[in-house]
């Protein structure tokens, strides 16, 4: 199996930590948290891994040299969010974060639940039925999520 770690976000809510490096690169509890979701990912069967990449990524490339772990990078000169990342990488069959993702990356809902592209592409995440209480925030520069 093939997985895509989501590494390229700003990591704005935890600035000024994340100013000058990616948030996955930050440690906690000792042990950089891209670095546990590698080893997650490993000790879960799978075979390959791809992280994207945007800001600060010679962080993450740093850290994870750093611990010996071997990956493929998908480097975004622009930022394309987390349905861009995964439409980018559609044709190396790789693990969907959830049905949003999956929208947002322009796969039919039937296609990335039934996997009937013949791909052996997966779905990690669930579908919830809309309530109608819920409402996107205040959005920022370019259309992205933003806390004023």
């Amino acid at each position: 199996m093939i997985a895509m770690v989501l590494a390229a976000g700003f990591g704005v809510r935890l600035r000024p930590l994340t100013q000058r490096r990616s948030k996955v690169s930050l440690s906690l509890a000792g042990v950089p948290v891209i670095v546990r979701v590698v080893r997650l990912l490993r000790a879960a069967g799978v075979e390959r891994i791809v992280v994207n990449l945007h800001h600060a990524p010679g962080s993450v490339r740093d850290t994870l040299a750093e611990h010996d772990e071997h990956v493929e990078y998908s480097f975004e000169p622009e930022i394309l969010g987390t349905g861009g990342a995964l439409w980018g990488a559609r044709e190396r069959r790789l693990l969907l974060r959830g049905p949003r993702s999956a929208r947002r990356a322009g796969v039919p809902r039937a296609q990335w639940l039934a996997g009937d592209d013949g791909s052996d592409r997966h779905a990690a995440g669930r579908e919830l039925p809309w309530s109608g209480n819920c409402r996107r925030g205040p959005t920022g520069s370019g259309g992205r999520q933003s806390r004023e």
